[in-house]
């Protein structure tokens, strides 16, 4: 599969959208499109999608088990409903367990799963520009807080004097943040300021 994706109107962008998450039903708690969809643009080329995963031990009524979002993607490329998104010169694949690129009916479709105590942070950074988010980030130690491994985390203490005065790590402590007002309120910012669509341009 090619890595460049041809622009379409939002339009069109939504309605491939909710067919590429109708191949996902019942894999799911929760499904937000992010990115350029959610920011309004006018013209979308991928298409990114933050997904809460129901856990492999769920059950549907009757005792049959859910399939996990990854799960369910690892089928419809076996079926060849769907083709791993191939990138670069190198075409390699993008195939975690937080993060999947998929091709679907010509359309590079970015999946990113995460759990209920981090979906504020990754839907927040997966809806603004590259910029925006850059910034977001960068704010937040200013205010105590970090971004790690895909959560929102305080600093607790930048190294320890009196054990080793030239131990400069942080130690942080992971967080909850279930809303993106959790994320914005820890890098200083007014979530309400600054809706999706405003968020193209470093806050």
């Amino acid at each position: 599969m090619s890595t460049a994706t041809t622009r379409i109107p939002l339009a069109d962008a939504i309605a491939a959208a909710e067919r590429f998450r109708a191949l996902f039903s019942g894999s799911f708690a929760r499904w937000e499109f992010a990115g350029s969809i959610r920011r309004k643009k006018p013209d979308i080329g991928d298409i990114e999608h933050v997904v809460i995963s129901h856990d492999e031990s769920d059950l549907f009524p009757g005792g049959q088990p859910v399939l996990h979002v990854r799960e369910r993607a690892a089928r419809l490329v076996r079926e060849g409903v769907a083709a791993k998104q191939r990138y670069g010169a190198s075409q390699t694949t993008r195939f975690g367990d937080r993060y999947i690129g998929l091709n679907f009916e010509n359309r590079q479709h970015e999946l990113f799963i995460c759990t209920p105590d981090n979906w504020g942070c990754i839907l927040a950074i997966r809806t603004g520009s590259a910029d925006f988010s850059r910034e977001l980030v960068t704010r937040l130690p200013r205010h105590g807080f970090r971004q790690s491994d895909g959560s929102l985390c305080k600093i607790v203490s930048r190294g320890s004097a009196v054990r080793d005065p030239g131990d400069t790590r942080e130690h942080l402590e992971r967080l909850d943040c279930p809303d993106e007002e959790t994320f914005f309120r820890a890098a200083g910012l007014d979530v309400a300021d600054y809706p999706p669509e405003k968020r193209e341009v470093p806050a």
